[in-house]
């Protein structure tokens, strides 16, 4: 039985690694199984809390462990399942959707005539 995944938040942030300099990391939060979830799609990690915060605190210390452990020579980079992309996209299209909304209302509300 599968268990519905409820995506929450698309999340982009920056690492700065010694040696590699700043890489882009994308980040799925999912609500599932009565908890959180966090995963970073470009590693194929993920962890989970009671809350979203719990969960982007529980990442940070999961990247860490997760560079630490990586063998030499091994890809940073293991994708994480399509299925978690495709939903990490759809929540970046209605956010940008919502935007372009927001700043038309915005836009004839406060039209300013000269």
């Amino acid at each position: 039985m599968d268990v519905p995944i409820e995506p929450i938040e698309a999340l982009t942030a920056l690492l700065d690694l010694p040696d590699i300099g700043k890489i882009r990391l994308d980040f799925l939060v999912t609500y599932e199984s009565d908890a959180f979830y966090i995963r970073c799609l470009d590693f194929g990690i993920m962890s989970c809390g009671e809350a979203v915060e719990e969960c982007k605190e529980n990442i940070q210390e999961a990247i860490l462990i997760y560079l630490e452990d990586l063998p030499e020579g091994q890809s940073l980079f293991k994708p994480a399942s399509p299925k978690y992309w495709q939903m990490f996209y759809e929540l970046r299209r209605q956010k940008e959707q919502f935007g372009r909304c927001l700043r038309n209302i915005i836009a004839r509300r406060f039209y300013i005539h000269d």
